[in-house]
C-alpha cells in the first residue's frame, strides 16, 4: 500500500477475489497443463458481471492483515450479501477465463516444434535452431549413406579400368618389341649370308608382320580402354556434382528464417475448479476534488 500524499486520504474499496484451477489440453501439439488463475475485480452496482473489469493475475496478490491507520472504507454494495448473486459471479469466473485466458503458444512446422507454456519467443527460436542443426546433421548423414555406395562403385570401376589399360599397355609394348626384334633378326640373317628370299626368311618376316599387326590391335585396345576410363570418370564427376548440389540444398534450407504461427488453446470448462469467492478491500488514494488512483500494485 502506498501512503497518500498531503491533501489525500486512503480509501479501501470492496473488490472480489476469484481463483480457479484450469486445464489446458491439446494432444496434437503435446499440451496437457494445469494452471491456477487469480482475478481481482471491483464489485459492480448492477447485475453486470464483475469480471469484465478484472485484473488477471498469474500469482495471488500479496495481502495485508491490517488496514492502514486512519484509512476509510467505502460502502459495501448490497449485492454482496445475496447468495444468488454469489452463485452467478462464481459461475461467471469460468466463462470469463474461457474467453480471456487462453493459452497462447507458438508453433513451427520446419523444424517441427511447439513452444512450452511460459517459454519466450527468443528461447523458443533458440531451441528450434538447435533442432534444425540436429535435423540437418541427420539429413547430411543420410545423404552420405545414400551416395557412398554409388561413389564407391564408380571409383572401383575406374580402378579396374585403369588396371586393364596398364595390362594392355604392357602387352602392347611386349608384342611390339618382339616384332621389332624378330624383323631385325631376319634382316641381320639376310645381311650375313642368308638370302632374303629363302623360305626361312620369308616365314620369319611374315611372322614378324603378323606380330606387328597384333601389336597395332593391342594399341587400339589401349585407346578403347582409356576411353572407358574417361567415361566412368565423367559419371563420377556428375555424381559428385549431384551430391554437392543436394548437400547445398540441405544447408540452404537450414539458413531460412523460422516461420512461427500462434496456437491458441482454450481451457477445458469441464475441468475448471473454481474456488470460493473472497471479499478483498483494495486501497485507493483520493484527493480533495474526488479524483482517485490506485494505492496498490496488482
Amino acid at each position: 500500500t502506498r501512503v497518500p500524499s498531503a491533501g489525500e486520504r486512503l480509501v479501501y474499496r470492496p473488490s472480489l477475489l476469484g481463483a480457479a484451477t484450469v486445464h489446458y489440453s491439446k494432444s496434437p501439439v503435446g499440451v496437457d497443463e494445469w494452471r491456477r488463475h487469480t482475478l481481482v475485480a471491483p464489485i459492480p452496482d448492477g447485475a453486470t458481471s464483475p469480471w469484465t473489469e478484472a485484473d488477471l493475475l498469474s500469482e495471488p496478490p500479496e495481502l495485508d492483515d491490517e488496514p492502514v491507520l486512519d484509512a476509510h472504507f467505502a460502502d459495501l454494495p448490497a449485492s454482496t450479501v445475496r447468495a444468488k448473486t454469489h452463485a452467478r459471479w462464481t459461475k461467471q469466473v469460468a466463462t470469463h477465463l474461457y474467453r480471456e485466458a487462453p493459452l497462447a503458444l507458438m508453433r513451427s512446422k520446419d523444424p517441427k516444434g511447439t513452444s512450452a507454456a511460459g517459454e519466450s519467443e527468443e528461447a523458443f527460436r533458440g531451441r528450434l535452431r538447435a533442432l534444425g542443426r540436429e535435423s540437418r546433421d541427420q539429413s547430411v548423414e543420410k545423404l552420405r549413406r545414400r551416395y557412398a555406395p554409388k561413389l564407391e562403385r564408380l571409383r572401383d570401376r575406374i580402378a579396374r579400368a585403369e588396371q586393364k589399360v596398364d595390362v594392355q599397355r604392357e602387352q602392347y609394348e611386349s608384342k611390339r618389341n618382339q616384332s621389332v626384334i624378330s624383323i631385325g633378326a631376319t634382316l641381320v640373317g639376310a645381311l650375313f649370308g642368308r638370302k632374303l628370299g629363302s623360305v626361312g626368311n620369308v616365314g620369319r618376316a611374315a611372322s614378324s608382320v603378323r606380330g606387328m599387326s597384333r601389336a597395332a590391335r593391342e594399341k587400339g585396345d589401349i585407346a578403347r580402354a582409356a576411353e572407358r576410363v574417361e567415361a566412368v570418370e565423367e559419371q563420377l564427376r556428375d555424381l559428385e556434382a549431384q551430391f554437392e548440389s543436394d548437400l547445398e540444398a540441405i544447408e540452404m534450407a537450414g539458413e531460412q528464417d523460422l516461420e512461427l504461427e500462434e496456437v491458441v488453446i482454450r481451457l477445458r470448462k469441464a475441468d475448471t475448479e473454481i474456488e470460493p469467492l473472497q471479499l478483498l478491500w483494495v486501497p485507493w488514494r483520493v484527493s480533495a476534488d474526488g479524483t482517485s488512483e490506485p494505492a496498490h500494485s496488482l
